[in-house]
């Protein structure tokens, strides 16, 4: 497929949860293309569809299987229907979540005619699934169809222990065929970097749909083969995977791109404070917070999560982070809130409670100020806090840093205002440090000073 095909191309990613839709879709908006995620796994107006990306959040990551499926298949038609036609299935790169369900519901054959109810007609639906969850830039690789983080695999890492969804093997056909019913076939680094032996691979699998196959993926570099025989399978293939694959993608059709939008970081109020909000468990991110808050003015609030669910005290636990929040803001200080790290095993109703109270703080904040903008930690605290305030979607301005988008809130109480999301797991250290300078457009000679106050 030559550049001036691919370059009519419309890309539609569905995702399995709002940060994994907002990864997906970052580096396509930094390479310059328009680029919409939507909060909810609908198109939800007119002018989203006029996007040359367009990112749903299917919210499925914690759901029972059978919705799971039936809300994929709808995100695929309306996508298709829209005229997307290079279909993206965001995974978590540790396959947290239902391995190879949403892909596999992608592929649901569809009559040749759509008055032809109860006839199957001809397959005219993608025909074959690519899962290739690797991200190599965060550590995260696939050899031998099995998943490793930094080398380690999977189950022995702190994400595949995650308290809400861990993940007890790295073995991905293994998972996809609990999941499917389907055992996938495993594509080996040969099939993947060999000339020419994708592109038959995919041919020769595509005969004989629904197929799912898994691929090894071990650098950056892999990502971009796999990448190119999506593109030129032109729609006939899903592109199962994580961030790892569509930073690729977006590399790829990148030359056609004129130049990225305006940075998210140059439009706005650069002077007023952000609101960072952070349900993530993990404690990568309680050392993140920790170093933003000793070198840079941010006022950092833990919540006690058993006083945000007992009856008699959430509701002064609410408030009195609420009041803390906002004056904070207003004395010129980055407000930051977080939960003190609880053990949710086995009680998969906690997470979901917590969730909700920090976006009602959210939602509490922002009735009473106006930040500069908003930095939400975790993709189940993202889909709280921007539902609760109304927003519709988030218009794409890219990537400051490999796994953090950024854009702008579209609609409700924070429309217009900056957001910058990141999963908990993603990031070094010093990362939220970097996203605050990032925002206010703190020059690289300040950085050594310690401007607390």
């Amino acid at each position: 497929m030559n550049a001036r095909e691919t370059s009519r191309l419309r890309i539609g990613i569905y995702a399995d949860d709002l940060t994994g839709a907002l990864d997906a879709a970052a580096p396509f908006a930094a390479a310059g293309m328009s680029t919409y995620v939507s909060v909810f796994g609908i198109v939800p107006d007119d002018d989203a569809r006029t996007h040359r990306v367009l990112s749903l959040n299917v919210d499925t990551r914690h759901g029972d299987r059978f919705p799971v499926f039936d809300k994929a298949a709808r995100a695929v038609q309306e996508l298709r229907a829209t005229g997307f036609r290079l279909l993206v299935n965001k995974i978590d790169s540790t396959l947290r979540g239902h391995a190879g369900m949403e892909a596999r519901a992608g592929l649901s054959p569809e009559p040749s005619d759509p008055r032809d109810l109860g006839k199957k007609g001809v397959w005219s639906g993608p025909r074959l699934a690519l899962i290739a969850p690797s991200f190599p830039a965060m550590g995260r690789i696939v050899s031998g169809g099995q998943v490793l983080v930094n080398d380690i695999p999977l189950p022995e890492t702190e994400v595949g222990r995650d308290p809400l969804t861990p993940v007890n093997s790295s073995d991905i056909a293994e998972l996809v065929e609990l999941n499917t019913g389907i055992r996938p076939t495993v594509l080996s680094l040969n099939d993947v970097r060999a000339d020419g032996r994708l592109h038959r691979r995919i041919a020769e699998l595509s005969d004989r749909p629904p197929v799912l196959a898994v691929c090894d993926a071990e650098s950056d570099e892999d990502m971009k083969l796999i990448a190119a025989a999506f593109v030129d399978a032109g729609g006939e293939v899903i592109l199962s995977g994580s961030a790892g694959v569509t930073n690729a993608l977006a590399e790829i059709l990148s030359d056609e791109s004129h130049g990225p939008p305006e940075s998210a970081s140059n439009t706005g109020d650069r002077t007023a404070p952000s609101l960072i909000v952070s349900g993530s468990q993990r404690s990568l991110t309680g050392y993140q917070l920790k170093l933003a808050s000793d070198n840079r003015p941010v006022e950092w609030l833990q919540i006690d999560p058993v006083a945000l669910l007992d009856e008699d005290l959430s509701r002064e636990t609410r408030d009195n982070a609420v009041s803390t929040l906002v004056s904070a803001m207003e004395d010129g200080k980055h407000a930051a809130v977080s939960l003190f790290q609880v053990d949710v095993t086995g009680d998969v109703d906690v997470p979901t409670k917590l969730v909700r109270e920090l976006g009602a703080i959210c939602y509490r904040v922002a009735r009473r100020t106006r930040p500069g903008a908003i930095v939400i930690i975790g993709g189940d605290t993202a889909q709280a806090a921007l539902r609760a305030v109304g927003a519709a979607g988030i218009v794409m301005h890219g990537q400051p840093f490999p796994g953090i988008p950024a854009g702008t809130v579209d609609g409700g109480l924070l429309d217009g205002v900056r957001v910058v999301t990141k999963a908990g797991a993603f990031g070094d250290q010093e990362i939220l440090i970097d996203v605050i300078d990032y925002l206010t457009c703190r020059r690289p000679e300040d950085e050594s000073t310690n401007v607390q106050q």
